[in-house]
C-alpha cells in the first residue's frame, strides 16, 4: 500500500496494477466483514 501512497504518477490502472501484484505476492492483509446481523445498527 505504501508503494501507491508515494507513486509520483497515480492512476486508476496503475494503482490497479500495484494492487493486483502485491495480491498475488501474498502482501495485502485479509479483511473481514461481519454478516449484517452481528454489524452494530
Amino acid at each position: 500500500m505504501r508503494a501507491i501512497a508515494v507513486a509520483r504518477v497515480e492512476t486508476d490502472a496503475i494503482d490497479a496494477k500495484t494492487l493486483a501484484h502485491l495480491l498475488r505476492a501474498g502482501f495485502l492483509p485479509e479483511s473481514y466483514i461481519a454478516p449484517r446481523e452481528l454489524r452494530s445498527a
